[in-house]
């Protein structure tokens, strides 16, 4: 039972299969999963415990009101009335969760429901009725139906922003160790015991400021659009974290007052072609409201998105606020992870050409229309850099630059992990390793390490971090802890070990030079090939020689690997990976499906493109 549908379809089989048959067929036409038993009954499953199921996973249940419905049959030991029990379960779940769920009676001519109905069935919605003109439905009334199924409101909204957060916090998601101080920092350091009180004084500069205040303050006071710019590991994803949890945290319930954030990674826009940047009258995003809808359905992809529940939302966002005050803060994350290409629109053309336009443009333009389009909404970007093409001034955008750490900071921090002075002096005296741990992520992981001589870059931070908390945190990510628990995989581990060590670094370094943040597995074969085998692609040359630089096998890789670990076996694990696909491009994908499914530091978006999962992962590899 791996599909989720968006309502379930009810109906008594004796006077009501063909209206339900009608009403199933032309949901599915408008994307909306609609569940019917004769056609989406899985064989093996139990009849009741399937249904009941269903029903309940299902925002909205919709009853095919045929006049024998309300002929309900004696319940015996050996029978039930199923459509009754259908009943009960939808109006129990929607009197627990109203704003949330629908019960809707879709009413034949004819039907008459009676006064009295059997216990269970008190709430019986009749004024959230559709009525029928027939016995079979108009399109006029189909339409009305798909338009009270696709609901959109400040509750469930709500509901979506909870579920993203504990879907981001649970283990394997993006933000499962995102307590990065409090959980796998000084605390598990046993030379140097976690001292408390110490706080990393996170601070932001406005345009037109000249002092600093403190990020959390700025947040707090701040009311408008914000555009937060900073170095990666500065604090811009996590300060939008916090604010979820502030909103969405352990005993939060929903209140009508309070303001409802939504969390959007701006990455996964997709860069190929589809219905998310389709307009009326040319090229436009929809991606960004795409996604709400995609997380408020458990939705699998951008393309399937019912266009009612698109219609729906941007009512509720270009709703004029009684108060004056935005119900919905959309915190855009990664602008600058966006991705550089051009999207082409092969069935418009413009005097004879191709439509093609950028996806980052193409994104900032939605950005612009749900700011000066859409005044129930508030909006908070960040970037690692200040993106010029969006035009602050105009929409009433306000940028906060998020501040390295001082220096008065940084000793202050190392101080309380238990740094002699000489190390601090010596700490501060390295300038490139200064300029490192000004970034708060990277401080608090340089001062948990045991050995901090000869570190210097952030990828060698967090190589070191890892490889040193590897026994300490069983529970946590590291290269060696994911290989230890491989045996359910039939992938061998020197195999891994190559793709950890030497092709996710190839492709992230590759992603750093070329700021691409996604690849197609054919972009990824162009990576390894030459790793794998050492030699360059055809037609390129390095040094007027045919040898890739970076190659792992051949007489540069005799050179630089000769101290690595199982060298010799090298060429034979080449081998054996150049071997699992038909050809290169098959390789990459098995290697592209192990650092998914097993290693767990690539992910694969909808459009077969795959990036690591976060560009602290990008800067680790690259750094390999």
């Amino acid at each position: 039972m791996d599909e989720k549908f968006d309502v379930f379809i009810s109906y008594r089989r004796s006077d009501g299969k063909d209206l339900a048959r009608q009403v199933k067929q032309y949901l599915d036409s408008r994307r909306i999963r609609a569940y019917l038993d004769t056609e989406d009954m899985i064989d093996g499953e139990y009849f009741d415990t399937q249904l009941k199921k269903r029903v309940v996973e299902a925002a909205a249940y919709v009853l095919i009101a045929t006049p024998e419905v309300f002929q309900f049959r004696p319940e015996t030991e050996t029978g039930k009335d199923w459509v009754l029990e259908e009943m009960r379960t939808a109006l129990r779940e929607q009197k627990n969760a109203p704003y949330t769920r629908k019960v809707i009676p879709f009413v034949p001519y004819g039907t008459a429901i009676p006064d009295t109905l059997p216990t269970g069935l008190e709430d019986f919605p009749r004024e959230n009725r559709i009525d029928l003109k027939g016995t079979v439905a108009t399109r006029q009334e189909l339409d009305r139906l798909a338009e009270s199924i696709c609901f959109v409101n400040d509750c469930n909204l709500w509901q979506t922003g909870r579920t993203t957060l504990e879907q981001s916090k649970a283990g394997g998601g993006r933000f499962c160790m995102l307590d990065i101080e409090d959980r796998i920092m000084p605390l598990y350091n046993k030379k140097r015991p976690r001292q408390s009180g110490q706080q990393l004084p996170i601070q932001v500069r406005a345009d037109e400021e000249r002092d600093d205040v403190a990020l959390r303050d700025a947040l707090q006071a701040r009311r408008g659009n914000l555009y937060l710019i900073g170095e990666g590991g500065i604090g811009k994803t996590t300060a939008m974290i916090s604010i979820m949890e502030q909103h969405y945290g352990k005993g939060k319930t929903f209140d009508a007052n309070d303001e409802i954030p939504l969390f959007i990674e701006l990455n996964r826009a997709p860069s190929l072609f589809g219905e998310w940047y389709r307009g009326t009258e040319g090229m436009e995003s929809s991606f960004i409201r795409r996604e709400i809808v995609r997380q408020l359905i458990s939705g699998e992809d951008l393309e399937s998105i019912p266009e009612a529940y698109l219609r729906n939302l941007k009512a509720e966002f270009t709703r004029k606020p009684s108060d004056g005050q935005p119900k919905y803060l959309l915190l855009l994350d990664g602008l600058n992870e966006v991705n550089n290409g051009e999207v082409t629109d092969k069935t418009r053309q413009l005097n004879g050409h191709d439509l093609h336009d950028g996806i980052r443009r193409l994104i900032i333009g939605e950005i612009n229309f749900l700011l000066t389009q859409c005044p129930n909404v508030r909006v908070m970007l960040t970037s690692r850099t200040d993106e010029t093409e969006v035009n602050c001034t105009e929409y009433g955008i306000e940028k906060l630059y998020l501040m390295p750490l001082k220096e008065d900071a940084i000793t202050g921090y190392l101080t309380s992990k238990q740094f002699s002075a000489r190390e601090i002096k010596n700490t501060l005296a390295d300038e490139r390793l200064l300029d490192c741990i000004r970034i708060p992520l990277f401080l608090t992981m340089f001062a948990a390490l045991d050995k901090t001589k000869d570190v210097c870059s952030r990828g060698e931070i967090l190589r070191r971090f890892f490889n040193e908390r590897r026994q300490e945190m069983p529970g946590q990510y590291t290269q060696q802890n994911r290989i230890d628990k491989m045996k359910e995989y039939t992938v061998d581990k020197p195999q891994l070990k190559f793709i950890l060590d030497f092709l996710l670094p190839a492709v992230g370094w590759h992603m750093e030079r070329t700021g691409e943040f996604a690849l197609s597995a054919e972009a990824v074969a162009d990576i390894i090939e030459p790793v794998l085998r050492g030699y360059a692609p055809e037609g390129v040359t390095y040094d007027g020689k045919k040898v890739y630089p970076a190659a792992v096998i051949g007489e540069y890789g005799k050179q630089c690997f000769a101290q690595y670990s199982g060298r010799d076996n090298l060429p034979k694990v080449a081998k054996s990976l150049t071997e699992a696909g038909e050809d290169m491009t098959g390789t990459a994908q098995y290697i592209l499906n192990c650092s998914v499914d097993i290693l767990g530091v690539i992910y694969r978006n909808d459009e077969a493109e795959y990036g690591f999962i976060h560009h602290h992962f990008r800067d680790y590899f690259a750094a390999g």
